[in-house]
C-alpha cells in the first residue's frame, strides 16, 4: 500500500509516495519506472498541455507486493546488470 503526503508548494499540489514497511523504496522505484508501471500511470494522467494526475488515480495503480526477501532479490539482480551510479 502507498502512504501519500500531501506538500503545497508554490500553489502547485504536488505529493510524495512513500513505502510502508512492506516494501523498499528501490523496487518501488524499479516497479514505477518499468514500462508496465509507465503505462499504467499513462492511462491515469490527465490533461493534453499540462500533465496531471491525483491521489486517487495513484493509490489505484496495481503494485504487485512480492515479500521482502524477493524485493531484495530483485534489486541485487538489477544491480548487478546495471550497477549504480
Amino acid at each position: 500500500q502507498l502512504l501519500l503526503v500531501n506538500i503545497n508548494v508554490n500553489t502547485t499540489n504536488q505529493f510524495i509516495v512513500r513505502c510502508n514497511n512492506l516494501s523498499l523504496n528501490e523496487f518501488m522505484y524499479f516497479q514505477l519506472r518499468s514500462k508496465a508501471g509507465a503505462r499504467a500511470i499513462s492511462k491515469r494522467v490527465q490533461g493534453t498541455v499540462t500533465k496531471t494526475i491525483t491521489k486517487v488515480a495513484v493509490r489505484d495503480l496495481p503494485i504487485v507486493l512480492p515479500p521482502l526477501k524477493l524485493q531484495i532479490a530483485f534489486i541485487e539482480i538489477v544491480y548487478k546488470i546495471k550497477p549504480r551510479n
